[in-house]
């Protein structure tokens, strides 16, 4: 979305300045502290409707970026032959260029950035579909409803690692309802109708229902990229977050590693929660290539301290639910397919261990993703 240029001793980011000059900032010059910096941004009403220009490529004749993009991802267990626990998910996401005045006080920060709109539904259910009354020693139903705006600020290494690596801090605000009000029931018996599969019988069971937030923040640095025998290329990406509010308490650590070729020179992409929109076009380097094929290997490993949808609702008294794990993990495999720069098809296969108490063993699901760019 954003396409800060850098060269040896100069970083330039595609904010508008006064006279609709582009701004040119020393990379050492004095930044205020990453506190100070966030709380000026977030002081700006996100008024998307008033998005920046895109600039053009670093390249002489490259063409500009695509500076918006739609993407959608479906998550099912259908994929892994199962229907249980973390059964279907639905995010549908548009990315869009900064407002004039959010890149501009951005950039004055040393930040580039962009922001983003989300909309999704999570559908979680008990392995026994077929009783009528609460499974006592099986997660609930439950259903998470949701909208969102997604604020990304792209800088230099806060951390004076060797090379500047470049570092992506991701903020999402999502409001919604768990329960009822999700239509997680009405959904899933109508999917489950159409397809002929068993018709869920316990949703008169489900999680309370309520208005849920959430805010969460995960921060990515592109720590290595390799050139690669036979034109293969690698790279590496860490991440680190943190999940607060009525639905999800936790904080998370992982990596993903990409292999193959014509691989976007962004920071990995395609989270397995949908923390972020799947695939940032930061225009770091040259624009990807018409053509692109690679493997991803993501692990990530989560501390939980409250989840809604398992221990149902915090506000009132303890319904049906279970008892938490505190510590999962999840590993992914996938592959993704890039056409033209614009448009990215994907799959990939989630393990993830027991979320509670008592669960027999790993849940597995499978998720497709598309983005068309623009």
């Amino acid at each position: 979305m954003f396409r800060p240029r850098r060269a040896a001793s100069v970083v330039r980011f595609a904010g508008r300045a006064p006279g609709g000059a582009a701004r040119t900032m020393n990379s050492e010059a004095r930044r205020p502290p990453p506190a100070a910096a966030l709380a000026r941004l977030l002081s700006l009403p996100l008024l998307v409707g008033c998005a920046a220009q895109p600039t053009a490529g670093a390249g002489q004749g490259e063409a500009p970026a695509p500076a918006r993009a739609v993407s959608l991802t479906l998550d099912n267990d259908i994929f892994a032959a199962s229907d249980k626990h973390y059964t279907s998910g639905v995010r549908l996401a548009l990315a869009l260029p900064a407002p004039g005045a959010l890149a501009d006080r951005a950039a004055a920060s040393g930040l580039a950035s962009d922001v983003g709109l989300v909309v999704g539904q999570q559908i979680f259910t008990p392995e026994n579909l077929t009783s009528t009354e609460p499974v006592d020693d099986d997660r609930p139903y439950a259903g998470w409803l949701y909208a969102g705006i997604v604020l990304r600020l792209r800088g230099g290494d806060p951390w004076d690692l060797p090379g500047g690596r470049p570092v992506l801090d991701t903020f999402e605000l999502d409001v919604g309802v768990v329960g009822p009000g999700s239509l997680a029931d009405t959904t899933q018996r109508a999917v489950h109708r159409a397809l002929g599969a068993t018709e869920p019988a316990g949703w008169d069971h489900q999680v309370r229902h309520g208005p849920a937030f959430q805010l969460s923040w995960l921060r990515r640095v592109s720590l290595a990229r390799w050139r690669l025998p036979l034109g293969l290329e690698a790279d590496l990406t860490p991440h680190a977050g943190a999940t607060g509010g009525t639905v999800l308490c936790s904080a998370r650590l992982g990596a993903t590693l990409r292999l193959g070729f014509g691989i976007p020179p962004d920071f990995g992409g395609f989270e397995d929660d949908g923390l972020a929109l799947p695939l940032p076009l930061d225009g770091r380097g040259t624009a990807a290539r018409r053509l692109g094929a690679w493997l991803v290997a993501r692990a990530d490993a989560r501390a939980s301290f409250f989840d809604v949808l398992l221990e149902n609702s915090p506000f009132r008294a303890a319904g049906h639910g279970v008892q938490r794990e505190p510590l999962v993990g999840t590993g992914q495999v996938g592959l993704m397919l890039a056409f033209d720069a614009r448009v990215l098809f994907g799959y990939m296969h989630t393990v993830r261990t027991p979320e509670f108490k008592g669960q027999g063993g790993p849940d597995m699901f499978g998720s497709l993703f598309l983005q068309i760019a623009f």
